[in-house]
C-alpha cells in the first residue's frame, strides 16, 4: 500500500525525472511544467521544482482527498482503492492539464492530452471502476470497525 497516490513530492512520496530533463509529477502522468536543466541554469534548486505550482495544485489535491487524514476525522476521504489523478481521477486532474499546460514528454502523452474520445472514455473507465470499487471501500473501509488500520500514515 502506498498510502494514496504518492506523485509530486507529497509526504512519503517522489516526482520523475526522465533522461532528458523533464520533471513529472509521476511516472505514469507524462507531463512536465519544468525541466532541470532550466532551473539549474537560472540558480534554482530542487526545491524550486518541488514548489511549482503544478506540483503544488496536485498536492493540494491529494490533501483534499484525504491523504493522511484518518477516517475517524470526518470530512472528505476519496475512495483510497483509487488514489490516481491520471489513471482514477482523469475528469479532475485534465483542467490542471489545461491551466499549468505541462509539457507533454512524448508523442503518446501529446496525443492524449489532445484527444476528446480519450479523454472521455478515460472518464467513462474511472466512472465504471468506481463502480466496482466503491462499494468496497465503503464497506470495508468507511463502514468498519477497523478504521484505524485504514490510517494513511
Amino acid at each position: 500500500m502506498s498510502g494514496g497516490c504518492i506523485s509530486a513530492g507529497r509526504d512519503g512520496g517522489y516526482m520523475a525525472v526522465d533522461w532528458n530533463g523533464a520533471f513529472m509529477p509521476c511516472v505514469f502522468m507524462p507531463y512536465s511544467p519544468i525541466n532541470i536543466h532550466d532551473v539549474y541554469a537560472h540558480g534554482k534548486t530542487l526545491l524550486d521544482v518541488w514548489a511549482h505550482p503544478f506540483f503544488a495544485r496536485i498536492r493540494a489535491w491529494q490533501r483534499d482527498y484525504g491523504h493522511k487524514k484518518s477516517l475517524s476525522e470526518g470530512g472528505r476521504h476519496g475512495n483510497w482503492i483509487m488514489p490516481c489523478p491520471m489513471r482514477d481521477h482523469y475528469e479532475e486532474l485534465y483542467p490542471l492539464l489545461r491551466e499549468y499546460n505541462p509539457t507533454p514528454v512524448d508523442g503518446n502523452a501529446a496525443a492524449a492530452l489532445q484527444d476528446p474520445e480519450y479523454r472521455e472514455q478515460l472518464i467513462e473507465y474511472n466512472r465504471a471502476v468506481a463502480r466496482l470499487f466503491n462499494p468496497i471501500w465503503e464497506s470495508r473501509y468507511l463502514h468498519s470497525d477497523n478504521q484505524e488500520s485504514a490510517k494513511i500514515a
